[in-house]
């Protein structure tokens, strides 16, 4: 710039050269300098070696034995070593790694520069491994993780003759920190000086070759094994000159050779090739430091925040170096006093009367005669639900419940469920809410622990109740009142509910909330996010989901209305956004799964409607949505411990996380690490909440409730009570909370919390399983579920039969989306499992050999769609949906995305019956011309009987591709007139006494065989053991066939007593199908076909009279699974040929236990079926028998669904 002052640029690429190159040709500059100033050759020696050198003596060493050693030494330190580190980061992480970058220097004073020599020397490590130490502890802190691996670029230099060559040799290594016993400073100094020392002796093995070596999951969104990295250059013979400055890459450093006076220019970094990178340098006795960092992740002021933090760990080690590492403080007093105190400013006046019931009874009072409660046609005013919930507390009390006494209230969703609730208040008692939907064994467990004085019910379930010490009493028995019960004399510490959460053994927890924690949540929820009495609200959650009180009382102690939602409404995105417009609601509240259902189902929003979203964790690209939907969209976040929610926000349109926002009134939250003690702002810590809304505990649980809930004793000197909820979160710098995930292996999946020890224990108690382990995942195809890990006794179980196991077990929120069978568990140093090395499940896993691909247009485009959700070279048209790890939302996505591609309305439940593309294209291409094709072809199929015309005697199955069932069946009565030949010639002439192979037909379940047996219908009541020899002949000949189920048809089943007789001949035949008498299967089809019916004729099975003749096994499961899974009809009429009337009076009693409540009538059959069938609106026949049914007589308008079939 001047004859005094030059300024140069050194520009070099990566492949050619690292920072010891560039300080290498910074000396010889400098030299060369020197040597034209004072006119003399340059002392320049001959280098002994190049770069090709280095190249050969390295491939020499890889594949010698010393270079097997460092690979033995790499692998088994980094072997279990976890595959991210799970930096906090200002905006989500792109799918695709970026490497737009910033940086940020600093420079330590020499005072304390001094200080990290000293303790340096002190513990006998050097500069770089106090350093590298510092930067580790930093990390462990920042991120609350006891096990990382860090990148440490080494020289690579090991050969004295490469000292002076230029070239690329650096070599990064995974320098690998556990603190998991969180030792003190001195400690983790030494044990970080052996690791240093053992990377030293063994950098000389490729970064490239380990990773490979390892097998690390490649994700495109982070470099493999570390994602961090830290750099500090010791330079023989150069270090002393001060250039090694020039490694940092900030300008303004200054240093002097001779007369030479030098200054570094700064060039800010564009690029950063890991997501933080800290270089370190000494120069003229201070330490500079440089931070290179992914501009994508973060923000320059959260690394200047980590940066002073750095500062702050190094002033904490050589203070105490006896010190744990837990124990070094990282906040001064003034951020002490904005986390603590500043940001937990929440104090507001509670209403004047803080008990809930007597909070609704004002607001009754103001709005007698406004709606409070409606459900399907019915309505409650204020006035109405008052009385009614005078009545129900009055029927408590004469039933002698009284002041704390529990009443648990297990009611369909219903206007009944509010006047339950509010009543069991006014009588004193705690209520219980149960959902009638949870499976029997689950709530026995409820109830024995609440051990409730009364059990509030309905008429409609009282039948189907569980026994014990406890009263019932029905809704439908209660009268209201106008007077209201005598004063309860309970106070706002007084129980108001009881909810169970899962418990990590399996057992529920009840959580016991007081009265003034649920008054002091519902007036801060009219105050933010707000609600007035001209509000609709929308209640879409179970009782047993403790948001329901914002769903039940929030709208009541305001005067508002609340509308309560059908549990067939929730279930159905397209029902429930009916509801929505229909009935004018201005609030709903759901978890984010609901949400997306909605918008999944069509929905377009409401731009009336303010939306409240909690439960789990919500998604940036669902909260765009919503907000693009709604006026407003508020985000909600807290453990049922602290009622509700403890924390909100209301949610912008951005690119940035979701949080979760600052706590509501009276309610303090403080992020802690594992030593109680407050993290800094933008660190990861645990979620503790206090204040007004924390539970009493949990109900006969001290040892839980002891742990959970605490006495902390902050720094600010005070001691508070807090409960732990196991969440990691972070403050951001304007005092707004962003949730992180779990602390332990309990989650949120779909708004419901988990206790992943209660599915495990489940699967454990199998007789199949060995061992089990349950993992959230987030790469599903339908976005995030749960991962159920095996270990199996022997053969691995049937899928299909692990979920009907659990089905039966535990809620559907508790089903895994995918089974996954491993002969063994990943486990840690400490012989732990380790989860996060658990596999991920092969998408399409379930299908055996090759993949078929689409052979017809319907195929190909449904393919297509498919190939939106799920990688396109990992599943065929025949592989089923649900083993291919879909779930029920992702069928909903793909049955719109079908309607909308084949223009035509997909039924969900189509989509169910038909999981693979195959079946789903036979569908779509025969309903295009008659709907009732498909119903055929499964009636003829589930029947094992085909058209006599197409029987070809004796096909050889060596001739035969593989099938995959056979139907086992018998001989025909009518076949001896067809064939004109004598009736028992029949099993010798056509079959030669032995069973043959009938039929084969391709269907889109399979390639189905029919095997028929040399024995008529009768032979197996009159000759039992003679059917033996051809029953196990016909099943050795399915075998051969390839078949791996054989059903049982016709009189077979009931025959052999189910089937039982049979498998008793076989029971030692290992090498035999699986027998089945297919009457579930059936059952199921039937009522499919019935549901199927009803909505193309529009009409609802509750106004229907419903006939079923004919209550053998299928017939039986049939209406049992009708009254399970359809509305009731309002009338039953049961009729069968063969059964008397006492096992159809047990079959009246099991109606009853099923929870209907119309009229039951038994009718008798004297040959022909009774008139009373015959006026039936619609009929189910389900008989062995042909012809029982008079189709002409039927009733004018019935619908009749015959599955009679000739045996």
């Amino acid at each position: 710039t001047s004859d005094e002052a030059h300024v140069a640029l050194l520009s070099m690429h990566h492949i050619i050269s690292d920072a010891w190159s560039v300080a290498v040709l910074m000396q010889d500059l400098i030299e060369y300098y020197f040597s034209v100033k004072a006119g003399r050759t340059p002392r320049v020696e001959p280098l002994p070696a190049t770069y090709a050198d280095f190249v050969t003596w390295e491939r020499a060493h890889l594949d010698s034995p010393a270079g097997d050693s460092r690979m033995d030494y790499w692998v088994h330190q980094l072997s279990d070593a976890p595959p991210v580190l799970d930096l906090p980061t200002d905006r989500p992480r792109p799918p695709v790694q970026t490497f737009n970058g910033g940086t940020h220097g600093f420079q330590l004073d020499e005072a304390l520069t001094e200080q990290v020599i000293e303790l340096s020397k002190a513990n006998h490590a050097t500069l770089f491994t106090t350093l590298l130490s510092g930067y580790e502890i930093l990390l462990h802190r920042y991120c609350q993780q006891d096990d990382l691996v860090i990148g440490v670029p080494l020289a690579g230099r090991n050969q004295p003759e490469l000292q002076g060559v230029v070239g690329y040799f650096i070599n990064p290594v995974p320098m690998r920190s556990q603190v998991d016993d969180d030792p003190s400073v001195a400690a983790y100094l030494e044990r970080n000086r052996d690791q240093v020392n053992g990377a030293l002796e063994n950098q000389q093995y490729p970064l490239a070759r380990l990773v490979d070596r390892l097998k690390v999951p490649r994700d495109p969104g982070r470099s493999p094994l570390f994602q961090v990295t830290f750099s500090m250059e010791r330079i023989p013979g150069i270090d002393e000159q001060g250039i090694a400055v020039f490694l940092i890459g900030q300008g303004g450093h200054t240093f002097h050779v001779g007369d030479l006076s030098m200054e570094t220019v700064d060039l800010t970094t564009r690029q950063a090739q890991f997501e933080i990178t800290l270089v370190v340098e000494e120069a003229g006795g201070q330490l500079f430091g440089c931070w290179q960092y992914n501009r994508d992740l973060f923000d320059a002021e959260t690394i200047a925040e980590l940066s002073a933090l750095y500062e702050q760990v190094l002033r904490g080690m050589v203070a105490n170096p006896e010190a744990r590492i837990s124990e070094i403080e990282l906040l001064s007093a003034a951020d002490q006093k904005k986390l603590l105190t500043d940001w937990n400013q929440t104090e507001a006046k509670l209403p004047e009367t803080q008990l809930l019931h007597e909070w609704v009874a004002k607001s009754a009072a103001t709005h007698a005669d406004k709606t409070a409660v409606v459900c399907g046609d019915t309505e409650l005013e204020y006035g109405e639900l008052n009385r009614l919930a005078n009545g129900v507390a009055k029927r408590l009390a004469a039933f002698g419940v009284q002041k704390g006494d529990n009443v648990g209230v297990l009611i369909n969703r219903s206007v009944g469920m509010v006047p339950a609730l509010l009543g069991a208040l006014k009588a004193g008692a705690t209520y219980v809410p149960l959902d009638p939907e949870f499976p029997e064994q689950r709530l026995v467990l409820m109830l024995e622990d609440a051990a409730p004085k009364v059990l509030l019910t309905s008429r409609e379930l009282s039948g189907e109740l569980p026994s014990g010490d406890w009263q019932i009493l029905a809704l439908e028995d209660i009268e209201p009142s106008a007077d209201p019960p005598p004063v309860s004399g309970i106070t706002p510490e007084s129980l108001a509910y009881i909810i169970y959460t899962s418990g990590s053994t399996g057992t529920p927890k009840g959580v016991e909330i007081p009265h003034r924690a649920a008054v002091n949540f519902l007036a801060s929820m009219t105050q933010e996010p707000g609600l007035t009495d001209s509000d609709r609200l929308l209640a879409v959650t179970t009782l047993s989901f403790d948001i329901s009180l914002l769903e039940m009382f929030l709208p009541l102690v305001n005067g508002a209305t609340v509308v309560i939602a059908t549990r067939e409404e929730i279930k159905d995105g397209r029902r429930l956004a009916n509801l929505l417009h229909d009935e004018e609601i201005t609030v709903m509240q759901a978890t984010p799964a609901t949400w997306q259902m909605l918008l999944d189902s069509g929905w377009e929003g409401n731009s009336g409607l303010r939306l409240f979203c909690g439960g789990e964790a919500l998604s940036r690209i669902l909260a765009n949505a919503l907000v693009n939907s709604a006026k407003e969209v508020w985000n909600l976040y807290g453990p049922t411990e602290t009622t509700v929610w403890s924390t909100l926000q209301r949610v912008e349109e951005g690119d940035d996380a979701v949080t979760i926002g600052r706590p509501i009134a009276n309610t303090q939250v403080y992020l802690l690490d594992a030593g109680h003690r407050p993290v800094p702002t933008g660190f990861t810590g645990e979620l503790w909440i206090g204040g007004d809304g924390l539970a009493r505990g949990y109900r006969n649980r001290p040892d839980l409730t002891s742990e959970a809930f605490r006495d902390i004793a902050l720094p600010t000197g005070e001691t508070r009570r807090l409960y732990r909820t196991g969440d990691l979160a972070r403050w951001n710098r304007d005092g707004v909370l962003e949730c992180l995930g779990r602390v332990d292996f309990q989650v949120k999946v779909r708004g419901v919390r988990i206790e992943l020890g209660d599915i495990e224990s489940q699967l454990e108690a199998h007789p199949a399983v060995n061992q089990a382990v349950v993992a959230k995942r987030t790469d599903l195809p339908g976005g995030e579920g749960l991962v159920a890990y095996l270990i199996p006794r022997g053969q691995a179980p049937e899928v299909s039969a692990l979920r009907q196991y659990l089905a039966e077990r535990l809620p559907a929120s508790y089903l895994p989306a995918a089974f996954v069978t491993v002969s063994e568990f990943p486990l840690t140093p400490n012989r732990k499992i380790d989860r996060r090395r658990l596999p991920a499940p092969v998408s399409g896993g379930a299908a055996t050999g090759e993949r078929v691909m689409p052979r017809t247009p319907t195929e190909q485009k449904l393919f297509d769609i498919f190939a939106h959700y799920f990688e396109s070279g990992s599943f065929g048209i025949t592989d089923g949906f649900f083993e291919m790890g879909g779930d029920s939302l992702l069928a909903l996505r793909i049955v719109v995305e079908t309607s909308e591609a084949f223009n035509r309305q997909v039924p969900v439940d189509a989509f169910l019956r038909h999981p693979s593309i195959e079946q789903l294209a036979h569908y779509l291409d025969s309903s295009e011309t008659d709907p009732r094709v498909e119903d055929d072809l499964i009636s003829a199929t589930a029947s094992g009987i085909e058209d006599l015309d197409h029987i070809e005697i004796e096909i050889s199955s060596d001739e035969l591709p593989a099938l995959d069932a056979v139907a086992l069946t018998y001989v025909p009565e009518a076949l001896a007139s067809i064939a004109g030949v004598a009736r028992d010639q029949i099993p010798e002439r056509w079959f030669g006494g032995k069973p043959r192979l009938t039929n084969v037909y391709d269907l889109p379940q399979g390639r189905i065989g029919v095997v028929m047996l040399p024995r008529f219908e009768i032979d197996f009541y009159k000759d039992p053991d003679g059917v033996r020899g051809p029953v196990i002949e016909a099943l050795e000949l399915a075998a051969k066939t390839g078949a791996r189920t054989v059903s049982l048809t016709g009189v077979i089943p009931s025959a052999t007593n189910h089937g039982r007789d049979i498998a008793g001949w076989v029971a030692d035949r290992n090498d035999l199908p699986v027998l089945t008498t297919g009457d579930a299967t059936r059952s199921a089809t039937i009522v499919r076909s019935v549901e199927g019916m009803l909505q193309q004729a529009g009409r609802d099975m509750a106004k229907e009279t419903l006939a079923v003749v004919g209550l053998g096994s299928i017939g039986h499961g049939t209406l049992l699974l009708i009254l399970n899974v359809l509305p009731h009809p309002k009338r039953l009429i049961l009729c069968d040929p063969y059964q008397n009337d006492e096992q159809l009076a047990r079959v009246r009693d099991e109606v009853r236990a099923a929870g209907y409540s119309g009229d039951v009538d038994i009718v008798a059959n004297g040959g022909a079926l009774p008139p009373e069938v015959y006026g039936a609106s619609f009929v189910v026949a389900s008989t062995n028998l042909p012809g029982i049914l008079d189709i002409k007589s039927l009733k004018p308008g019935a619908l009749v669904v015959d599955y009679s079939f000739p045996p």
